[in-house]
């Protein structure tokens, strides 16, 4: 879970116009359930207080021209830390963008944990932080507010393009009208967004939009999305959307704000459809996502890009648990239960997007309203899987999963039967076969 830490900050100024931050531990606020610490940089580059450069933090005034002067001045030297003290920081949208504040090269934003909020003005629309082509740059121990409400058109909390370098860790991102975060445009690399809350969003919680194809390039870990997908007439949103190769740990979703949501999406699309990145040679480590009751079409984890590792994870709720509709998936000790439909579903999609040569190992669906485990794909390897107490078959086999192994497991006590065999080819090694 997200803490926030809370500090002690004194800030003081030189004749020069620097100024020096000198951090104190208080007792750590406690959020969501846990506590840790957040240590504040040994050494920077340069400090600057926005407060320095007239922001009052009183929820009223805007502060934008305030904040943005604070971090050009730092950039400018260079870089280093523009900090905002406890308040609430009101920022309107720059008249010839749809952003109001932007973040430079070298510069990090820093508050004193959830006393301090950045918030986008009423009724102004657009992305409340973007950095675009920047390096090495990062925003901590704050709360975004994209005041979504209160906003007439679409914008992200936090949104990026093409940058190098890029931190975002110990935040809340909350009320964006469109993506919590929206990392989008261009070849993004060496992002981490660590120890994050993203909620109340109206379209994706976080989404991912990158051509790199270094399945190192974007690390997400220890990050909660609640309520996503709020502006219900926007296509199928996803706590995560990735269309770019990431590494995704401790990752917990709850709570989708719309019948058709998604929990982890992982897929090609748009640009990438084209050169043929998207998100292949992903991995999944370390999940809890829950889909409620109900639903159109929710789907926990729904997989459209080749060679996607999911492990140590559960899914409950929604209309299907896993759904995968591309090559090489590997579901490892993944937990499956209370689904509507299917538990599991591999299948062929069509245009070579097929959920062939899918391996799934120590899995257990539970209590689904029809099969637990359903192949229509290739050559799926099924071993030492549970399926139990669900309405249908515990794993059906169908016409066109040709080739199916399945090597022990246990498929006993659902409604109409343990294994449905269209009997194509397929090998079965179970307990007492």
């Amino acid at each position: 879970m997200v803490q926030l830490s809370r500090r002690s900050v004194l800030i003081g100024s030189a004749a020069a116009g620097a100024a020096s931050i000198a951090v104190a531990q208080s007792p750590v606020l406690k959020l969501l359930g846990q506590s840790s610490a957040t240590q504040a940089p040994r050494t920077a580059p340069r400090s600057l207080s926005v407060r320095d450069y007239g922001a009052r933090g009183d929820g009223v005034s805007d502060d934008r021209p305030a904040i943005q002067a604070a971090i050009d001045a730092a950039a400018k030297a260079g870089g280093g830390t523009v900090y905002f003290p406890a308040g609430t920081y009101i920022a309107s949208r720059t008249g010839e963008t749809a952003v109001a504040i932007t973040l430079k090269s070298g510069v990090t934003l820093q508050g004193a944990g959830v006393r301090s909020v950045l918030k986008l003005r009423d009724g102004d629309g657009g992305h409340l932080v973007n950095a675009t082509r920047e390096r090495n740059c990062g925003v901590r121990d704050m709360v975004l507010d994209g005041n979504r409400l209160r906003q007439p058109s679409s914008g992200h909390g936090f949104r990026s393009g093409g940058v190098a370098g890029l931190t975002l860790t110990n935040l809340i991102i909350r009320n964006a009208f469109h993506y919590g975060i929206g990392l989008e445009g261009g070849t993004n690399r060496d992002v981490l967004i660590k120890s994050v809350t993203v909620e109340d969003c109206g379209g994706d919680g976080i989404d991912i939009k990158n051509k790199n194809s270094d399945d190192t390039a974007v690390t997400i870990t220890d990050v909660t999305v609640r309520r996503w997908g709020l502006n219900q007439s926007r296509d199928t949103q996803a706590a995560i959307d990735c269309r770019g190769p990431v590494r995704l740990t401790n990752i917990r979703v709850s709570e989708p704000g719309s019948e058709d949501a998604a929990g982890i999406r992982m897929r090609q699309g748009e640009v990438n459809q084209i050169n043929g990145l998207g998100a292949h040679n992903s991995q999944v480590d370390g999940f809890d996502v829950r889909m409620g009751q109900g639903g159109r079409a929710r789907i926990g984890v729904h997989v459209a890009a080749r060679s996607v590792s999911f492990s140590n994870g559960t899914v409950s709720g929604g209309m299907r648990g896993v759904m995968v509709q591309d090559s090489g998936f590997r579901g490892t000790n993944l937990s499956v239960n209370g689904c509507r439909d299917e538990g599991i579903l591999i299948v062929t999609r069509g245009r070579g997007l097929d959920g062939d040569d899918a391996t799934l190992t120590r899995c257990r669906v539970t209590g689904c309203g029809e099969d637990g485990i359903s192949i229509d794909a290739q050559r799926a390897t099924i071993v030492d899987c549970r399926s139990n107490g669900n309405r249908g078959h515990g794993l059906r086999i169908r016409q066109t999963a040709g080739a199916t192994r399945v090597v022990g497991g246990d498929f006993s006590a659902n409604g109409a039967g343990p294994i449905a065999d269209a009997g194509v080819r397929s090998e079965l090694a179970l307990p007492g076969s």
